[in-house]
Protein backbone atom coordinates (compact mmCIF):
# COMPACT_ATOMS: atom_id res chain seq x y z
CA UNK A 1 0.00 0.00 0.00
CA UNK A 2 2.78 2.53 1.39
CA UNK A 3 4.17 1.77 -2.62
CA UNK A 4 1.21 2.02 -4.85
CA UNK A 5 0.54 5.52 -2.33
CA UNK A 6 4.35 6.96 -3.26
CA UNK A 7 3.21 6.15 -6.80
CA UNK A 8 0.38 8.06 -6.64
CA UNK A 9 2.19 10.89 -4.60
CA UNK A 10 5.44 10.65 -7.50
CA UNK A 11 2.66 10.89 -10.21
CA UNK A 12 0.72 13.94 -9.28
CA UNK A 13 3.65 15.58 -8.42
CA UNK A 14 5.33 14.97 -11.55
CA UNK A 15 2.04 16.40 -13.08
CA UNK A 16 2.40 19.48 -11.21
CA UNK A 17 5.76 20.39 -12.47
CA UNK A 18 4.96 19.22 -15.99
CA UNK A 19 2.15 21.75 -16.22
CA UNK A 20 4.25 24.29 -14.51
CA UNK A 21 7.07 23.78 -16.68
CA UNK A 22 4.24 24.18 -19.65
CA UNK A 23 2.80 27.35 -18.07
CA UNK A 24 6.76 29.13 -17.86
CA UNK A 25 7.71 28.17 -21.45
CA UNK A 26 7.37 30.13 -24.05
CA UNK A 27 5.44 28.83 -27.05
CA UNK A 28 7.98 28.31 -29.91
CA UNK A 29 7.17 30.43 -33.07
CA UNK A 30 5.03 32.66 -31.87
CA UNK A 31 6.98 36.23 -31.98
CA UNK A 32 9.27 38.17 -34.31
CA UNK A 33 12.16 36.13 -34.98
CA UNK A 34 14.49 39.63 -34.36
CA UNK A 35 13.17 39.68 -31.08
CA UNK A 36 13.08 36.48 -28.79
CA UNK A 37 12.48 38.09 -25.51
CA UNK A 38 9.10 39.31 -26.48
CA UNK A 39 8.07 35.47 -26.83
CA UNK A 40 5.07 35.24 -24.46
CA UNK A 41 1.84 33.58 -24.32
CA UNK A 42 -0.42 36.74 -24.51
CA UNK A 43 1.34 39.42 -26.25
CA UNK A 44 -1.15 41.98 -25.66
CA UNK A 45 0.44 45.78 -25.75
CA UNK A 46 3.62 44.20 -24.35
CA UNK A 47 5.53 47.16 -26.23
CA UNK A 48 4.57 50.49 -28.40
CA UNK A 49 6.69 51.92 -31.36
CA UNK A 50 6.83 55.27 -32.41
CA UNK A 51 6.79 55.59 -36.29
CA UNK A 52 7.42 58.82 -38.80
CA UNK A 53 5.79 57.86 -41.86
CA UNK A 54 5.95 59.80 -45.44
CA UNK A 55 4.35 58.61 -48.63
CA UNK A 56 1.47 59.62 -50.63
CA UNK A 57 -1.09 60.26 -47.80
CA UNK A 58 1.55 62.93 -46.67
CA UNK A 59 3.38 63.03 -43.59
CA UNK A 60 2.40 60.93 -40.33
CA UNK A 61 3.17 59.79 -36.95
CA UNK A 62 2.14 56.49 -35.80
CA UNK A 63 2.23 54.39 -32.54
CA UNK A 64 1.72 50.40 -32.81
CA UNK A 65 1.55 47.71 -30.40
CA UNK A 66 0.60 44.34 -30.58
CA UNK A 67 -2.91 42.82 -29.65
CA UNK A 68 -1.59 39.21 -30.02
CA UNK A 69 0.77 37.25 -31.28
CA UNK A 70 0.38 37.55 -34.85
CA UNK A 71 -1.65 40.96 -35.25
CA UNK A 72 -0.52 44.81 -34.53
CA UNK A 73 -2.72 47.84 -34.19
CA UNK A 74 -1.80 50.75 -35.16
CA UNK A 75 -3.39 54.29 -34.50
CA UNK A 76 -2.08 57.65 -36.13
CA UNK A 77 -2.33 61.11 -38.02
CA UNK A 78 -1.38 62.14 -41.58
CA UNK A 79 -1.28 65.32 -43.34
CA UNK A 80 -0.74 66.30 -46.35
CA UNK A 81 1.39 69.45 -47.16
CA UNK A 82 0.61 72.13 -49.52
CA UNK A 83 1.34 72.59 -52.64
CA UNK A 84 -0.10 74.26 -55.51
CA UNK A 85 -0.65 73.61 -59.39
CA UNK A 86 -1.76 76.18 -62.01
CA UNK A 87 -5.48 75.58 -64.11
CA UNK A 88 -5.83 77.87 -66.58
CA UNK A 89 -9.12 78.78 -68.47
CA UNK A 90 -9.59 80.80 -71.24
CA UNK A 91 -13.01 83.02 -70.94
CA UNK A 92 -14.99 84.20 -73.79
CA UNK A 93 -18.23 86.56 -75.12
CA UNK A 94 -21.30 85.03 -76.37
CA UNK A 95 -22.27 81.32 -77.72
CA UNK A 96 -19.14 81.31 -80.73
CA UNK A 97 -15.77 80.85 -79.75
CA UNK A 98 -13.05 82.91 -81.07
CA UNK A 99 -9.35 83.10 -81.32
CA UNK A 100 -6.92 85.02 -82.64
CA UNK A 101 -4.79 81.58 -83.76
CA UNK A 102 -5.76 79.49 -87.24
CA UNK A 103 -6.11 75.95 -87.11
CA UNK A 104 -2.19 75.65 -87.52
CA UNK A 105 -1.40 77.75 -84.47
CA UNK A 106 -0.28 80.83 -86.74
CA UNK A 107 -1.50 83.82 -85.93
CA UNK A 108 -4.54 85.54 -87.80
CA UNK A 109 -4.11 89.72 -89.53
CA UNK A 110 -6.18 91.76 -90.65
CA UNK A 111 -6.02 93.59 -94.18
CA UNK A 112 -3.17 95.95 -93.01
CA UNK A 113 -0.97 93.27 -91.48
CA UNK A 114 -1.56 93.49 -88.15
CA UNK A 115 -3.34 90.92 -85.36
CA UNK A 116 -6.91 90.72 -85.78
CA UNK A 117 -9.32 92.27 -82.70
CA UNK A 118 -11.56 89.08 -81.58
CA UNK A 119 -14.54 90.66 -79.41
CA UNK A 120 -13.27 89.90 -76.54
CA UNK A 121 -10.01 92.48 -76.87
CA UNK A 122 -12.88 95.07 -78.11
CA UNK A 123 -14.96 94.09 -74.73
CA UNK A 124 -11.74 94.34 -72.64
CA UNK A 125 -10.77 97.82 -74.32
CA UNK A 126 -14.52 99.15 -73.30
CA UNK A 127 -14.35 97.64 -70.05
CA UNK A 128 -11.26 99.90 -69.37
CA UNK A 129 -12.75 103.15 -70.40
CA UNK A 130 -15.75 102.19 -68.28
CA UNK A 131 -14.42 100.60 -65.11
CA UNK A 132 -10.35 101.08 -65.22
CA UNK A 133 -9.84 97.40 -65.13
CA UNK A 134 -8.59 95.66 -67.29
CA UNK A 135 -9.62 92.15 -68.46
CA UNK A 136 -7.50 89.21 -69.16
CA UNK A 137 -8.67 86.45 -71.35
CA UNK A 138 -7.27 83.93 -69.69
CA UNK A 139 -8.31 82.76 -65.43
CA UNK A 140 -5.52 81.28 -63.69
CA UNK A 141 -6.51 79.18 -60.34
CA UNK A 142 -4.60 77.51 -57.74
CA UNK A 143 -5.33 73.50 -56.82
CA UNK A 144 -3.76 72.63 -53.54
CA UNK A 145 -4.83 69.35 -51.47
CA UNK A 146 -6.19 69.87 -48.24
CA UNK A 147 -6.77 66.49 -46.68
CA UNK A 148 -5.81 65.01 -43.34
CA UNK A 149 -6.51 61.89 -41.82
CA UNK A 150 -6.96 59.75 -38.77
CA UNK A 151 -5.97 56.57 -39.05
CA UNK A 152 -6.71 53.14 -37.15
CA UNK A 153 -5.12 49.54 -38.94
CA UNK A 154 -4.82 46.35 -37.75
CA UNK A 155 -1.47 44.76 -39.68
CA UNK A 156 -1.14 40.92 -39.43
CA UNK A 157 1.58 38.58 -39.67
CA UNK A 158 0.69 35.16 -41.16
CA UNK A 159 3.99 34.20 -41.35
CA UNK A 160 6.63 32.58 -38.69
CA UNK A 161 9.20 35.11 -39.96
CA UNK A 162 7.39 38.15 -38.68
CA UNK A 163 8.56 40.76 -42.04
CA UNK A 164 5.73 40.61 -44.09
CA UNK A 165 2.00 41.42 -43.22
CA UNK A 166 -1.54 42.40 -44.43
CA UNK A 167 -3.26 45.58 -43.50
CA UNK A 168 -7.14 46.77 -43.00
CA UNK A 169 -8.30 49.65 -41.78
CA UNK A 170 -9.91 52.93 -41.89
CA UNK A 171 -9.03 56.39 -42.47
CA UNK A 172 -11.49 59.25 -41.31
CA UNK A 173 -11.02 63.10 -42.37
CA UNK A 174 -12.53 66.14 -43.83
CA UNK A 175 -15.27 65.70 -46.75
CA UNK A 176 -13.32 68.14 -48.99
CA UNK A 177 -9.69 67.04 -49.78
CA UNK A 178 -8.60 69.54 -52.41
CA UNK A 179 -9.64 72.93 -53.93
CA UNK A 180 -9.24 75.50 -56.33
CA UNK A 181 -9.40 78.99 -56.40
CA UNK A 182 -8.36 82.24 -58.75
CA UNK A 183 -4.94 83.35 -58.44
CA UNK A 184 -4.94 87.45 -56.54
CA UNK A 185 -3.20 88.64 -59.87
CA UNK A 186 -6.80 87.42 -61.30
CA UNK A 187 -9.03 89.28 -59.27
CA UNK A 188 -8.69 92.37 -61.65
CA UNK A 189 -10.48 90.35 -64.60
CA UNK A 190 -13.15 88.37 -62.52
CA UNK A 191 -14.39 91.69 -61.07
CA UNK A 192 -14.28 93.37 -64.56
CA UNK A 193 -16.23 89.85 -65.58
CA UNK A 194 -19.04 90.48 -63.14
CA UNK A 195 -19.21 94.52 -63.48
CA UNK A 196 -19.71 93.41 -67.19
CA UNK A 197 -21.99 91.13 -66.81
CA UNK A 198 -24.31 92.86 -64.35
CA UNK A 199 -23.85 95.50 -67.32
CA UNK A 200 -25.27 93.45 -70.05
CA UNK A 201 -27.95 92.17 -68.21
CA UNK A 202 -29.33 94.97 -67.68
CA UNK A 203 -29.08 96.57 -70.91
CA UNK A 204 -30.75 93.17 -72.32
CA UNK A 205 -33.39 94.29 -69.90
CA UNK A 206 -33.73 97.57 -70.91
CA UNK A 207 -33.05 98.83 -67.88
CA UNK A 208 -31.10 101.90 -66.31
CA UNK A 209 -27.43 100.78 -65.68
CA UNK A 210 -27.79 102.94 -62.21
CA UNK A 211 -30.49 104.10 -60.67
CA UNK A 212 -30.69 106.75 -57.94
CA UNK A 213 -33.97 108.51 -56.32
CA UNK A 214 -36.13 107.29 -59.05
CA UNK A 215 -33.52 108.59 -61.64
CA UNK A 216 -31.71 106.01 -64.29
CA UNK A 217 -28.40 106.32 -65.89
CA UNK A 218 -28.23 105.02 -69.45
CA UNK A 219 -25.44 104.01 -71.82
CA UNK A 220 -24.89 105.61 -75.05
CA UNK A 221 -27.30 103.70 -77.96
CA UNK A 222 -24.01 102.69 -79.41
CA UNK A 223 -22.12 101.41 -76.10
CA UNK A 224 -25.59 99.06 -75.85
CA UNK A 225 -25.72 97.69 -78.78
CA UNK A 226 -21.98 96.68 -78.09
CA UNK A 227 -23.33 94.56 -75.19
CA UNK A 228 -25.83 93.45 -77.36
CA UNK A 229 -23.39 92.26 -79.84
CA UNK A 230 -20.63 90.85 -77.76
CA UNK A 231 -22.95 88.84 -75.28
CA UNK A 232 -22.13 87.65 -72.31
CA UNK A 233 -18.76 86.99 -71.29
CA UNK A 234 -18.36 83.70 -69.02
CA UNK A 235 -15.76 80.75 -68.67
CA UNK A 236 -17.19 77.61 -70.96
CA UNK A 237 -16.75 74.19 -69.23
CA UNK A 238 -18.79 71.97 -70.75
CA UNK A 239 -22.42 70.81 -71.43
CA UNK A 240 -24.67 69.57 -69.35
CA UNK A 241 -25.05 65.80 -69.28
CA UNK A 242 -29.03 66.57 -68.82
CA UNK A 243 -29.73 68.62 -71.28
CA UNK A 244 -26.71 69.36 -73.68
CA UNK A 245 -26.67 73.21 -72.78
CA UNK A 246 -23.31 74.89 -72.84
CA UNK A 247 -22.39 75.31 -68.85
CA UNK A 248 -20.71 78.41 -68.20
CA UNK A 249 -19.03 79.52 -65.16
CA UNK A 250 -19.24 83.06 -63.83
CA UNK A 251 -17.59 84.84 -61.19
CA UNK A 252 -19.38 84.91 -57.49
CA UNK A 253 -20.88 87.58 -55.90
CA UNK A 254 -16.97 88.17 -54.18
CA UNK A 255 -16.25 88.16 -57.99
CA UNK A 256 -14.04 84.77 -57.16
CA UNK A 257 -14.36 81.63 -59.00
CA UNK A 258 -13.92 78.71 -56.55
CA UNK A 259 -14.03 74.28 -57.25
CA UNK A 260 -13.57 71.86 -54.40
CA UNK A 261 -12.98 68.00 -54.76
CA UNK A 262 -15.62 66.34 -52.26
CA UNK A 263 -14.83 62.35 -51.01
CA UNK A 264 -16.37 60.48 -48.20
CA UNK A 265 -15.30 60.80 -44.85
CA UNK A 266 -15.02 57.57 -43.66
CA UNK A 267 -12.36 56.14 -46.10
CA UNK A 268 -11.97 52.10 -45.83
CA UNK A 269 -8.19 50.77 -46.02
CA UNK A 270 -6.42 47.78 -47.70
CA UNK A 271 -2.65 47.02 -48.27
CA UNK A 272 0.40 45.04 -47.26
CA UNK A 273 3.76 45.72 -46.15
CA UNK A 274 7.39 44.66 -45.01
CA UNK A 275 9.24 45.37 -41.99
CA UNK A 276 12.81 44.80 -40.43
CA UNK A 277 15.12 45.92 -38.19
CA UNK A 278 17.51 48.30 -38.89
CA UNK A 279 19.86 48.52 -35.69
CA UNK A 280 22.05 46.96 -33.71
CA UNK A 281 19.78 46.61 -30.78
CA UNK A 282 17.21 45.61 -33.21
CA UNK A 283 14.70 48.59 -31.75
CA UNK A 284 14.57 50.71 -34.69
CA UNK A 285 12.44 49.08 -37.24
CA UNK A 286 11.91 50.61 -41.06
CA UNK A 287 8.64 49.39 -43.15
CA UNK A 288 7.06 50.09 -46.49
CA UNK A 289 3.52 49.60 -47.03
CA UNK A 290 1.64 50.00 -50.57
CA UNK A 291 -2.16 49.73 -50.47
CA UNK A 292 -5.64 51.57 -51.75
CA UNK A 293 -7.48 54.05 -49.59
CA UNK A 294 -11.52 53.50 -50.94
CA UNK A 295 -12.83 57.07 -50.67
CA UNK A 296 -16.12 56.45 -52.81
CA UNK A 297 -17.30 58.39 -55.70
CA UNK A 298 -15.64 61.71 -55.65
CA UNK A 299 -17.52 65.99 -56.76
CA UNK A 300 -15.50 68.01 -58.11
CA UNK A 301 -17.88 71.37 -57.26
CA UNK A 302 -18.19 74.82 -58.45
CA UNK A 303 -18.47 77.91 -56.43
CA UNK A 304 -22.09 77.74 -58.05
CA UNK A 305 -22.74 74.18 -57.43
CA UNK A 306 -22.47 72.34 -60.51
CA UNK A 307 -20.68 69.44 -59.89
CA UNK A 308 -17.78 69.02 -63.12
CA UNK A 309 -17.46 65.12 -62.45
CA UNK A 310 -21.29 63.67 -62.51
CA UNK A 311 -23.67 66.96 -64.37
CA UNK A 312 -20.86 68.28 -66.81
CA UNK A 313 -19.20 66.25 -69.87
CA UNK A 314 -17.20 67.22 -72.67
CA UNK A 315 -14.52 69.41 -70.20
CA UNK A 316 -11.55 69.56 -72.29
CA UNK A 317 -7.48 70.93 -72.24
CA UNK A 318 -6.29 70.52 -68.36
CA UNK A 319 -9.27 71.31 -66.62
CA UNK A 320 -10.94 67.93 -68.63
CA UNK A 321 -7.35 66.33 -67.67
CA UNK A 322 -7.58 66.80 -63.62
CA UNK A 323 -11.76 66.32 -64.51
CA UNK A 324 -11.09 62.58 -65.67
CA UNK A 325 -8.55 62.21 -63.10
CA UNK A 326 -11.19 62.73 -60.10
CA UNK A 327 -13.52 60.75 -62.13
CA UNK A 328 -11.34 57.80 -61.84
CA UNK A 329 -10.04 58.47 -58.35
CA UNK A 330 -12.49 55.99 -56.72
CA UNK A 331 -9.46 54.75 -54.83
CA UNK A 332 -6.39 56.38 -53.74
CA UNK A 333 -3.32 55.04 -53.82
CA UNK A 334 -0.96 54.51 -50.64
CA UNK A 335 2.82 54.11 -50.47
CA UNK A 336 4.51 55.02 -47.78
CA UNK A 337 7.74 53.96 -46.08
CA UNK A 338 7.98 54.18 -42.22
CA UNK A 339 10.97 54.30 -39.61
CA UNK A 340 9.69 53.20 -36.25
CA UNK A 341 11.39 53.15 -32.88
CA UNK A 342 10.73 51.03 -29.93
CA UNK A 343 9.76 52.95 -26.82
CA UNK A 344 9.15 50.00 -24.51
Amino acid sequence: MKSYANRRLNVRTLSVLLLLAFIATPVSGQADDFTPQEKVDNNIFTHLDLGIVLGTDGIALDLAAPIGNYVQMRIGFSYMPRFEKKLSFQAQLGDTPESRYDENGNLILDADGKPIQTRFDKMAALMADITGYKVDEYIDMMATPTFWNGKILVDVFPFKKKNWFFTAGIYVGPARVARAYNTTEDMPSLMAMSMYNNIYDKVLAEEPVISYNGTGLELPPQVNDKFIEYGRMSVPIGYYRSNGEQYRMVPNEEGMVKAEVIANIVRPYVGFGYRLPISKDQRTLFSFNAGVLCWGDPKLLTHDGTDLVHDIEGVKGQVGTYVKIVTAAKVYPILNITFARRLF
